[in-house]
């Protein structure tokens, strides 16, 4: 590959169906496990390689699927269809676009419960990483201790698709209402 990716990795798709068919609910801790374990065996192997969930890197923007990736990527890119239409976002997209929009416009917006999930679950990440710090400083490891202090004070605030919409369409209203009154004043305004 001549541009490899800075951070490789690898995904795996299971079939969560058993030997007649039938689908069956695989728990997400079952998939964590098999994941660590996939990474075990890889390293036994001499390949480098971990297992690290999204929350424990600090990551809380949830990935789209393939489809709606490829369909607003297109969108973004001003791709055409073959008949020359272009590209909508996606309906799952507009969706949630126009739900962000209307919870602006009516003053409604209010954590989602999934927002508080997140938030009780960094907690829980940084209190683990502290307790990490901790004994490692307890244990003489005062270096490594100071890197999983600094690693968790780094990490990136939480956020969601739905609170950079609310920031992208806040940033546009105020953006507005700056040219409205340089347009109404005849000059820049100061922000």
């Amino acid at each position: 590959d001549p541009n490899p990716p800075k951070h490789p990795h690898v995904h795996i798709a299971l079939k969560a169906e058993d030997r007649d068919g039938k689908r069956i609910h695989i728990r997400k801790a079952t998939i964590n496990i098999w994941r660590e374990a996939f990474a075990d065996k890889l390293r036994e192997q001499g390949i480098e390689a971990n297992a690290t969930r999204r929350r424990d890197r600090g990551v809380s923007k949830k990935a789209k699927s393939g489809a709606e990736w490829h369909i607003d990527k297109n969108f973004k890119d001003g791709k055409l269809h073959k008949d020359g239409t272009p590209y909508e976002p996606s309906k799952a997209q507009a969706g949630r676009f126009a739900e962000t929009t209307q919870e602006l416009r009516e003053g409604t917006v209010k954590p989602k419960p999934w927002e508080a999930a997140m938030q009780v679950r960094r907690r829980d990440v940084l209190r683990t990483y502290k307790a990490d710090a901790d004994r490692l400083r307890a244990e003489g490891d005062v270096e490594l201790a100071a890197k999983v202090e600094r690693f968790a004070a780094e990490m990136p605030p939480l956020t969601t698709e739905r609170h950079e919409m609310q920031r992208a369409l806040k940033d546009q209203v105020q953006e507005r209402l700056r040219a409205q009154q340089t347009k109404d004043l005849g000059g820049p305004v100061s922000p």
